[in-house]
């Protein structure tokens, strides 16, 4: 009986560690070899014997999607939730007019902010003696305020996560898809039993674009897999084979 001729469009949805990433344009599996050979010393040729062994299992993943799972994953770091709060006589130095001062937090710009000097005597006026940015104010020449003065500034924060990056260069996890085939809406759900993620190469902050988090991991051998043709590494469930 002649096979069935198929062709595959595969979308879906991976969980890192259990928890979905979202929207992801690419999931992509790599294979590397360390290929030896034993060349024919006999003439005519070629080689007497080959052999291939696997040298690494790489995955890549372009997370579409700004969550705190992603971000943790691209930048190698813990997040934090922070609540909006308000934030009282929060210390800074003046460097110069002109220079931002930024903020311990984000601050919610729909809400009051207050300027004040270290005495809380003297309460600046926006657009005189500072103008007022996402993430703090810049002072403005020719006001109230100069260099060295210690001010005190009074506003609500943001709600948001606090990300520390680089706290590791390294996290395991288990990798799971559960995605299907748009040209028979077949089921396909790949497992990857043990993924050591690494930080992303590189974060791009400004661009004209959607944002991608291209997140990298190397799948290790699952040593506690013992059964009887059971892959130590991953394994693809197909529903319209």
């Amino acid at each position: 009986m002649a096979e069935t001729k198929r062709t595959a469009i595969i979308n879906g949805t991976p969980y890192i560690g259990g928890i979905d990433i979202g929207n992801t344009s690419q999931l992509s599996v790599a294979q590397t070899y360390e290929e030896k050979s034993l060349p024919n010393y006999q003439g005519g040729g070629g080689n007497d014997d080959s052999f291939k062994r696997l040298t690494a299992v790489t995955i890549t993943l372009a997370a579409r999607n700004v969550s705190v799972a992603t971000l943790e994953a691209a930048l190698g770091g813990t997040a934090t939730a922070e609540a909006a709060a308000p934030v009282a006589d929060e210390e800074h130095t003046v460097v110069a007019p002109g220079q931002l001062i930024s903020f311990v937090s984000l601050q919610d710009l729909s809400q009051t902010l207050t300027v004040t000097d270290s005495a809380g005597a003297t309460t600046y006026v926006e657009g005189t003696d500072y103008t007022r940015k996402r993430g703090g104010i810049i002072v403005l020449a020719g006001g109230a305020i100069d260099a060295d003065d210690v001010i005190k500034v009074s506003y609500t924060r943001h709600k948001g996560q606090r990300i520390q990056a680089l706290l590791r260069t390294a996290k395991e996890s288990n990798l799971e898809f559960d995605g299907t085939n748009e040209r028979t809406n077949a089921p396909w759900f790949a497992r990857f039993f043990r993924v050591n993620w690494s930080p992303a190469d590189s974060l791009e902050l400004i661009g004209d674009d959607f944002a991608t988090f291209t997140i990298t991991g190397e799948v290790l051998r699952d040593e506690t897999r013992v059964g009887v043709g059971e892959s130590q590494f991953f394994e693809l469930l197909v529903g319209d084979l």
